[in-house]
């Protein structure tokens, strides 16, 4: 029987006896962590929820910074042709 293998056993989360399952998560010891299906689910999705947040942070702040960036290059162009014009000015 492999450690993947659904078994009778002791869910480390819900404090249930269940078919758990030995999941690489080294949170308490070396040993891995034993739980049962409805909370192997629960852990997948508290990730999900994690990488959604996470991906959605980034994009915020690649759209900031590309907005940052328009901005700051509309600012160097009118000083540009503030100081275009004021040279024209300055020789007329």
């Amino acid at each position: 029987m492999s450690r993947l293998d659904r078994h009778p056993g002791h869910c480390m989360l819900c404090d249930l006896d269940k078919d758990i399952r030995n999941i690489d998560l080294y949170i308490i010891g070396s040993e891995g962590f034993n739980c049962c299906h409805d909370c192997e689910m629960l852990i997948v999705k508290q990730i999900t929820t994690i990488r959604s947040m996470i991906s959605g942070a980034k994009r915020e702040v690649m759209l900031r910074t590309s907005r940052e960036r328009q901005e700051y290059q509309k600012q160097i162009k009118r000083l540009r042709e503030s100081r275009d014009l004021t040279l024209e000015q300055g020789t007329s």
